[in-house]
């Protein structure tokens, strides 16, 4: 079984806040008694989620004995087929590949898998994928997978399936699509269904995927 690094952030309204609506609670009571390592915090601007970026971006570390495990980059928020919404800032396709470079960047030095979760309505549609394999050229991988809801999912829901998603997760082989694939499928089974775009070492592309 391998666990993995999350890193969570979630940008919730502030109307949201007062209802309880988040799935970072939920993360923090079960990731934890799956195996992962979990940090999770509300980010309430385009600033707050560049500076955490930037910080996950000082992750490998010579001496580090779980650098070879795959690490997320959890994204919990609003958002349509444009992009996402970060506090009363909202981020495009665009945007968003710029902020996320620190973390992507960190694949030259850091031997794990780099994952992003997109946890927000229609992020099925996102523009995301194409954008970082615009800037492949300059990068050993522009990112191994990227994982999403689909249409408009309630909070629960995402709960939810994040939690069973992250329970599977130790034992997929994440070099075999077959074994991702299976995964999705399982979430599917309790009745959301979640995307992935896997990127193709060989093809130098992404390969879509949902149940």
């Amino acid at each position: 079984m391998k666990p993995v690094r999350i890193f969570h952030t979630e940008c919730p309204s502030p109307q949201d806040l007062l209802d309880g609506r988040a799935e970072g609670p939920v993360l923090r009571a079960i990731t934890p008694l799956i195996g992962h390592r979990l940090h999770s915090q509300i980010i309430a601007s385009r600033t707050q989620f560049e500076e955490m970026v930037r910080h996950l971006g000082t992750l490998p570390r010579r001496d580090d004995p779980q650098k070879k495990l795959a690490v997320v980059l959890h994204i919990s928020g609003h958002g349509d087929k444009d992009g996402i919404r970060i506090g009363a800032d909202d981020l495009d396709w665009a945007d968003l590949v710029e902020i996320l470079e620190p973390f992507v960047s960190i694949g030259g030095a850091y031997p794990g898998k780099r994952i992003v979760v997109l946890s927000s309505c229609f992020a099925n549609k996102q523009k995301l994928a194409d954008a970082l394999m615009r800037g492949g050229n300059r990068r050993r991988v522009p990112l191994d997978y990227l994982f999403c809801t689909e249409r408009e999912v309630e909070w629960d829901h995402a709960a939810v399936a994040w939690t069973v998603f992250y329970h599977l997760l130790p034992q997929v082989d994440l070099d075999e699509k077959n074994s991702v694939q299976g995964a999705l499928k399982k979430v599917y089974g309790l009745g959301t269904t979640l995307h992935y775009w896997r990127w193709d070492k060989k093809k130098r592309k992404y390969k879509h995927y949902s149940p």
